[in-house]
């Protein structure tokens, strides 16, 4: 078995209960005490000030964990470092490169596509080429080893498997975008909502097209947005 979900609906179809197998791995969201201004910028972190700019751009706040960085922008207000990783952008706005120390990848984008579509990722000299349905389907290599998406009802992959069919790997989140557990070593970027075409980066960030968000908190269930350029 791949994956399975079982949804219970109540009279005024709403989700009231979940089932899903294999069954999920216990995960304990992190405590973390958040407070926001009147125009609902983040204010301070764990009793920590967040600083914004004129813009009301982030630049100085929380990772993923309990850390906290600097942010900084272009004149379009788009992202271009943070916690250590560099992004780069083409002149609509989408993100065509990120920078991880002395590693580059870049990321052929559909221009055309309502959805983000990032249709190849050349990283480390290997070239992922990405194909598309109702979403993100599956990803091919240059030797055509092909490995194919499974997700569940909200459209985050938890599992990959080969062309034979073997599960690769296997993913579980919080409900705002956490990585709780994984399993298997494929290297992709696509997996909290990745049918849609959103990127999570290896600071834990989630990219889609040139909106990035970053899940701060599972326990309080909060998205911060770093940046909303104008093109």
């Amino acid at each position: 078995m791949i994956a399975f979900f079982k949804l219970n609906w109540n009279n005024a179809a709403r989700v009231q209960w979940e089932f899903g197998a294999p069954l999920p791995h216990a995960a304990t969201p992190p405590t973390r005490t958040m407070t926001f201004a009147d125009d609902n910028h983040l204010a301070t972190f764990n009793g920590l000030t967040i600083t914004n700019d004129v813009d009301g751009n982030m630049t100085w706040g929380p990772l993923t964990n309990n850390t906290l960085t600097s942010y900084s922008y272009d004149a379009r207000n788009r992202l271009l470092n943070a916690g250590g990783l560099s992004y780069g952008y083409d002149a609509l706005g989408n993100r065509t490169a990120l920078t991880n120390g002395a590693n580059v990848t870049k990321y052929v984008v559909n221009p055309n596509a309502k959805l983000s579509q990032v249709l190849m990722r050349v990283k480390a000299g290997v070239t992922n080429y990405y194909v598309y349905g109702l979403g993100l389907l599956y990803e091919a290599d240059d030797s055509i080893n092909t490995k194919t998406y499974h997700y569940d009802f909200r459209g985050s992959t938890v599992a990959l498997t080969d062309g034979s069919g073997y599960v690769m790997d296997r993913i579980e989140y919080s409900a705002y975008g956490t990585t709780t557990y994984r399993s298997g070593t494929t290297d992709t970027p696509f997996l909290f909502n990745g049918i849609f075409g959103i990127q999570t980066d290896p600071m834990g960030c989630c990219t889609c097209g040139h909106d990035i968000t970053i899940p701060t908190s599972a326990d309080s269930l909060t998205l911060i947005r770093l940046a909303s350029p104008v093109a």
